[in-house]
């Protein structure tokens, strides 16, 4: 039976790969998806750059998450938002619905990343 620390490092990696699998798939979909809704060129560079604004402003508030609740709460709640991200864009292709999608996609990559990057350092052995 794998030691504690092993299960917590391959659960980790493959959540690690689930999200990124995921938020690759959203990275292209998206703007695909805008593009197929009607939208134009700058429509589209500027829904993908509130993605990029959401995910620096959430950055502000990480250290004051990271003190208050658990990194893997907070993991949860990032691969929450992604789902919620993606799923808005199946029940709606209007303009505050991709907005609204994008600033949850944001969030979620900056609150996954930080977290989970915070949880191998806290962790127990060589966080490498």
């Amino acid at each position: 039976m794998p030691s504690p620390e092993r299960r917590d490092r391959a659960v980790a990696l493959g959540v690690a790969f689930a999200f990124a699998l995921s938020l690759g798939i959203g990275i292209v979909t998206i703007p695909l998806l805008a593009l197929d809704a009607g939208y134009d060129a700058a429509a589209i560079g500027f829904l993908v750059a509130v993605a990029a604004a959401s995910q620096l402003a959430t950055r502000l508030a990480l250290p004051w998450l990271l003190g208050r609740f658990a990194d893997r709460s907070l993991i949860a709640a990032a691969a929450g938002l992604m789902v919620a991200a993606f799923g808005i864009l199946l029940v709606s292709t209007a303009l505050p619905a991709f907005l609204i999608a994008q600033v949850a996609q944001g969030a979620s990559r900056a609150i996954f990343w930080t977290s989970s990057q915070t949880h191998a350092i806290r962790g127990g052995g060589p966080p490498v």
